[in-house]
């Protein structure tokens, strides 16, 4: 499935076929980031709203889950990733909360420049009490992108219409991919999808298993300023014995 968003220079494709989203970025080289890394969460008694996730920095966005927020943001050390997005107000059955600004969303960077993107295995699967994997029902409805001046929410993508209690429950999300036809984009945003529209719940806690991003050729075999002056230092030090 393919949608497309185009707001005067700002052009959004959206793609729900893995293959398609990698036809739409051929001839760049792309990047499989899979969070194998340790365990890295935010911690709220750092002080600090930002933690690194591989080669993306992830930064928090609103005010609850800065608080005081249970579930657990960034790398999980288990090969996924996890967030969540809560609505606006009124949350968690606080009715004095009143400010329509105070949604909380999750804000990634990408380290390399970047011409597209794809998410996959995006799910709800955390670790139950005996520490196993177990996956919860997604409510695809609550949780929007907002990348490069554009705002979706993934049951749109997906195609999907609310049952009769107004939601809209997936396992998971095998793929869904953005492309910006050439032009290179930084960053993008999970929020809640009542900043783009009225929809039902609260909040809704996410994992996924890995992003693909779409880079040129130069930033993904440019290789670190250290290395760089190591490199500078060798070639001194062979002109001077040469010499």
């Amino acid at each position: 499935m393919l949608f497309t968003a185009q707001q005067a220079s700002a052009v959004v494709l959206t793609f729900t076929d893995q293959a398609a989203w990698e036809a739409s970025v051929a001839g760049y080289t792309i990047i499989d980031e899979t969070f194998s890394g340790p365990e890295n969460l935010w911690d709220p008694l750092s002080g600090s709203s930002n933690v690194q996730a591989g080669v993306i920095d992830v930064e928090l966005s609103g005010g609850h889950q800065l608080d005081d927020e249970p579930t657990p943001v960034g790398v999980l050390g288990n090969g996924l990733f996890s967030g969540e997005v809560d609505a606006s107000f009124p949350i968690f059955g606080n009715e004095d909360d009143e400010d329509p600004e105070e949604h909380d969303g999750v804000n990634l960077s990408f380290g390399y420049s970047n011409f597209g993107f794809g998410i996959y295995n995006l799910a709800d699967t955390f670790l139950d009490a005996d520490d196993d994997q177990a996956p919860s029902l997604l409510d695809v409805s609550e949780i929007g992108i907002a990348v490069n001046g554009e705002e979706f929410i993934l049951s749109d993508l997906l195609g999907l219409s609310p049952d009769s209690e107004g939601n809209i429950d997936v396992l998971n999300v095998p793929f869904i991919g953005f492309s910006f036809g050439g032009m290179e984009v930084s960053s993008f945003s999970f929020i809640h999808g009542d900043q783009i529209r009225d929809v039902q719940g609260a909040y809704e806690e996410f994992t996924i298993d890995g992003i693909l991003f779409a880079t040129d050729s130069r930033s993904a075999s440019a290789p670190e300023p250290t290395t760089l002056l190591l490199f500078a230092l060798g070639l001194l030090g062979l002109r001077r014995r040469l010499g």
